[in-house]
């Protein structure tokens, strides 16, 4: 099959007699198969005396096919879109050899379903490669005009059979170009109904998906909505609990500062109570000095009343001699009683003083202790309070953070939702043009 020539048709018979034995062998009426064909055969009278006629003739056209080819793709050419579809579907000789090939039938070969089938495909290819159906028929014209001469140049010593030699070729050209044309226009319009029934398959999808489309637009609408409301809730709550934030961390460094104040004051007053401390040791370390110099005292004051008493002892007997220093003797001794008496008074209230002092230190080393563990505690509390506000700044950082992103998400909830709103007019219109093109 020469799927690429406009006009070539194959065939294995080559010689005159082979022509002429086939159409010999045949009644007068043409017979096929196909009703539409037989009933054309039958209205243009093309007989088989007629193909008969016509391929007596094989010989005459055999002599001068080459120049006819020749000077018919010599015209062809001439036409930029017809040498574009060559250049694009074939190649010259091969279109040569074709044409050759279609010539020599058109005048020897019988018309049967072959001749028919085949006539078909070569509508069914000029489609295909879309040779206006202009150009297809003009191209008959060319060859009339190289044909023609021929046969009357070789036949016009017999007027009467070139009339039927023309009227013979004229029959299977016109036959041959309404097959052609008839399957041309066949194919061509089942490809134009095959692309309205795609266009009805497409509108019919167009349209559910559409109307899915503007389901599907109105729902995301109503989430986006949704979302939007749940976004903007969060953003109120997050502000809420940041400003609690900022409240909690505004008292907090008041509780903090009130910290560091009572910080200083514990190290204020442990500074003092070891101040205090010292002083209570010196205030010891000097009673005890009193009581060892009192003890002193006491002794002495025994030891001057033993001497007084010896003495008295000495001026008794001295008698009157001595009577002077009896009186003063027992004066010393007088003194020497009060002393010692008044050196235990004061051992007394210097011990009674060192019992106080030891309970005062042992008070003041209490209250040192714990002076020293609220001060510990205090500190530790401080510093607690420090990493509670570290982590308030931080939550409130990460509040705004999120504010900010909720803040942003729902921008693009706003910017989506604008756009749904596009898509769903833009589906409204597809369902438009849908109903448009189902009334076309």
């Amino acid at each position: 099959m020469f799927k690429k020539c406009p006009f070539g048709f194959g065939s294995k018979k080559n010689s005159i007699a082979a022509a002429q034995e086939v159409a010999l062998s045949n009644e007068r009426k043409v017979e096929l198969s196909y009703q539409n064909e037989a009933k054309l055969i039958n209205y243009i009278n093309l007989t088989q005396e007629s193909l008969t006629e016509l391929a007596s003739a094989v010989h005459v056209v055999d002599q001068v096919l080459d120049r006819i080819v020749d000077a018919f793709y010599a015209q062809v050419l001439k036409v930029p879109e017809l040498r574009a579809i060559i250049d694009r579907e074939s190649t010259l000789p091969v279109m040569k050899k074709n044409m050759r090939n279609y010539l020599h039938q058109l005048f020897a070969a019988p018309i049967d379903e072959e001749y028919v089938e085949y006539r078909k495909l070569v509508g069914r290819v000029h489609e295909r490669i879309q040779l206006k159906p202009h150009w297809y028929i003009g191209a008959y014209q060319i060859l009339n005009e190289l044909i023609i001469p021929t046969l009357v140049h070789h036949y016009h010593h017999d007027p009467q059979k070139l009339s039927r030699m023309i009227v013979a070729y004229n029959g299977k050209v016109n036959f041959d170009s309404q097959i052609i044309l008839e399957e041309y226009f066949s194919t061509y319009v089942n490809k134009i109904q095959d692309i309205v029934d795609r266009l009805k398959t497409t509108q019919m999808e167009l349209t559910s998906l559409s109307q899915e489309l503007a389901a599907f637009t109105q729902q995301s609408q109503a989430s986006f909505e949704e979302a939007s409301a749940v976004a903007q809730t969060v953003i109120e709550d997050l502000n809420s609990t940041l400003t609690e934030s900022r409240d909690v961390y505004v008292r907090s460094q008041h509780s903090s500062q009130l910290m560091e104040s009572m910080v200083e004051s514990s190290q204020g007053m442990l500074d003092q109570m070891q101040v205090a401390m010292r002083q209570v040791e010196k205030l010891t370390e000097s009673s005890r000095n009193i009581n060892a110099m009192v003890q002193t005292i006491g002794t002495i004051s025994g030891q001057t009343n033993l001497l007084a008493l010896n003495a008295a002892i000495e001026a008794a007997r001295a008698g009157d001699h001595g009577r002077g220093f009896s009186v003063v003797a027992n004066e010393v001794r007088v003194l020497a009683d009060g002393s010692k008496q008044a050196s235990q008074e004061i051992t007394s209230q210097v011990g009674e003083s060192l019992n106080n002092i030891d309970t005062v230190i042992t008070q003041l080393a209490s209250i040192s202790s714990y002076t020293e563990n609220f001060y510990t505690q205090t500190e530790q509390t401080t510093e607690e309070i420090v990493l509670v506000m570290n982590s308030l700044q931080k939550s409130m950082n990460s509040f705004q953070e999120n504010i900010q992103a909720l803040n942003t998400i729902m921008r693009m909830l706003e910017e989506m939702n604008h756009v749904t709103e596009q898509i769903a007019t833009m589906a409204c219109k597809l369902v438009e043009i849908s109903d448009e093109v189902t009334r076309l």
